[in-house]
C-alpha cells in the first residue's frame, strides 16, 4: 500500500501523528467481517477505520483519549 502524498485517502489524515492510508484497512475491514457486524478501533485517531467501516456498511463504535482526535474522527465520518 502506497503512504504519504495524496495516498492517505483523505486531507484530514495528516492531522494525526500516525496516519495510515484507507486502503490499508479495507482489506482487514471487507474480508475480516460482514455487512452490519460492529467495527471496534480503541485508537481511532483520525478516524480511518471508522470511515471505511461506515463506507462498507459496518457499524462502528471507537474512543481516543484525546479529545482532538475524538473530533478530528468526527469530521473525518462526516467526508462520506
Amino acid at each position: 500500500v502506497t503512504v504519504g502524498g495524496g495516498h492517505m485517502g483523505s486531507k484530514l489524515a495528516h492531522m494525526n501523528e500516525a496516519p495510515f492510508p484507507e486502503k490499508l484497512v479495507y482489506n482487514f475491514i471487507a474480508t475480516l467481517t460482514n455487512p452490519s457486524d460492529t467495527v471496534c478501533d480503541v485508537f481511532s485517531g483520525s478516524g480511518t477505520t471508522a470511515k471505511v467501516s461506515l463506507q462498507l456498511g459496518r457499524n462502528f463504535t471507537g474512543c481516543d483519549i484525546r479529545q482532538s482526535q475524538v473530533k478530528l474522527s468526527r469530521e473525518r465520518i462526516l467526508e462520506i
